[in-house]
């Protein structure tokens, strides 16, 4: 609903060619998203029937990192090749907001990802219900954002409207459910990923992206305690196995 909701406030406010300048980049940052939904999707229904608390919340920690990887480290290393490419795939119809979009709806990404997977743990454990009411609650909160959006007309603020809820959403159900305990440790890697795609909106320079790719993967190394980083997937899928022959 969320995904609808921007778009038909595009179109009422700015029209259908700027609808289609804000849908092409944000179904192109979409694609980021499929592994963890896909992973997710799969194994917290199964996992919620045969694990304790303590095991869905150990699972939860292994995705989010894998998030984290995919959703934060991989959608930056992407950042230098997005105007190239756009600009090849659109040729004459390129414009220099598409690359801008993409990359706030790839920063959106890590964070609805992140909720992606808080939510599954939650319904997982019960919390269907009051899950639900919170994110009707913060559906609201973005009808006020685009509401604001509209009265300034710009296309970026829709896009910003969408993160600034995601991320507002994140904190929030943090603190409600006392989250705290499961994600202390992926908080830091969390404003880590989020400082650099945020600085990657506006600094294109070379130099800027090799640095920082370095210092990214040395933080991954130490983040998945280096043997950790290649077996993290494996041991998930061999622990559940294990469970499920048992």
């Amino acid at each position: 609903m969320n995904n609808l909701t921007d778009k038909f406030f595009v179109k009422i406010t700015l029209g259908n060619s700027f609808l289609t300048m804000y849908s092409v980049p944000q179904q192109i940052a979409a694609k980021s998203t499929i592994l963890i939904t896909g992973i997710s999707s799969v194994f917290f229904p199964k996992v919620s029937k045969i694990r304790t608390t303590l095991r869905k919340k150990s699972y939860l920690r292994y995705v989010m990192r894998i998030t984290i990887f995919f959703s934060g480290f991989v959608s930056f290393l992407s950042y230098p090749f997005i105007d190239p490419v756009i600009k090849f795939w659109l040729g004459n119809s390129y414009n220099e907001a598409y690359t801008f979009l993409i990359k706030i709806f790839l920063f959106y990404s890590l964070f609805a990802s992140i909720n992606f997977l808080i939510s599954q743990y939650l319904d997982s454990e019960n919390n269907i219900k009051i899950n639900s009411i919170i994110d009707i609650f913060f559906f609201i909160v973005s009808l006020i954002l685009f509401s604001i959006s509209m009265k300034y007309k710009m296309l970026t603020l829709f896009a910003a409207s969408i993160c600034a809820r995601e991320i507002m959403l994140l904190i929030y159900k943090s603190y409600y459910y006392k989250l705290a305990t499961i994600l202390k440790d992926e908080a830091i890697p969390i404003l880590i990923f989020s400082f650099f795609l945020l600085l990657g909106l506006y600094i294109t320079n070379i130099l800027f992206y090799l640095i920082t790719v370095i210092f990214m993967i040395f933080y991954l190394l130490y983040l998945f305690k280096i043997n950790n980083f290649f077996i993290v997937f494996k041991n998930l899928i061999n622990k559940f196995n294990a469970e499920q022959n048992r």
